[in-house]
Parts: C-alpha cells; structure tokens; sequence
C-alpha cells in the first residue's frame, strides 16, 4: 500500500470508530437512565451511574469539538485563500501539521471518556449482582 492508501483506510477507521462511539454513548446513557429513580419530582441515580454519565457527555461533547475545531480550521484556510485570490482549482500548500493536534485530542479523548463511561457503569453494575445457589 502507498501513503495515501494508508490515510484513506485511517479516515475510513476513523470515521467508523467515530460513529461507533456515538453508538456507544447513546446505549451508555439509557443504560444509566435504566437506574434512575423519580422521588417527589427529583431525579435520583447512584453515584457511579452519575459518574459515567458525566464521562458520556463529555465523550459527546469532545465529539462535537473536534468536528467543530476541523470546521473553524478549515474554513479560515479557505477564507484566507480567498483573501489571497487563490483560483479555485488551485492546491494549497499544506497548513502547519500543529493544527490538527487539538482535532487528535478530541478524537482520542472521546473515545477514553467512552470507556471510562462503561468502565464506572460495569462498576455499578457488578456492584449490584448477587450470587444466589
């Protein structure tokens, strides 16, 4: 394979571990919304369940960061081409390599508070069973 089919299959992996990880906090937060208990109008849930909730919506929220980062980006590399009277067609030199280093945490990030998502609701979880025989 050459360097460029080797970025292809990145993106197409990483597109696919992307949506993948929207799926798994979608199911993480019913899960957690499985325990929770209405009392007089209050919302209750276990402590680990909160936990992993908070981890959840912060792997959504890396997720829409880093799309938006990407977003703002490439946008201002367009603009400024633009601004330079670039013709359309042309190829641009490439941006500094730093750019895409806030775009990496994000996508690494949402997918540790994922896991850590399930790791504290396995916590919970395993924390409820009993063994009966």
């Amino acid at each position: 394979m050459n360097l460029t089919e080797y970025w292809k299959v990145h993106q197409e992996l990483s597109g696919t571990s992307s949506t993948a990880v929207r799926t798994l906090v979608l199911s993480g937060v019913a899960v957690v919304w499985l325990f929770h208990q209405d009392k007089a109008g209050t919302i209750l849930l276990p402590r680990l369940a909160i936990i992993a909730l908070i981890f959840f919506v912060a792997s959504a929220l890396f997720d829409l960061l880093q799309y938006v980062w990407l977003a703002w980006i490439y946008g201002r590399l367009a603009r400024l081409a633009e601004l330079r009277q670039r013709p359309v067609g042309e190829d641009l030199p490439s941006h500094p390599p730093w750019l895409n280093w806030p775009a990496y945490i994000f996508y690494y990030g949402k997918v540790l508070l994922t896991i850590a998502g399930y790791v504290f609701l396995g916590f919970h979880l395993f924390g409820r069973l009993s063994v009966t025989g």
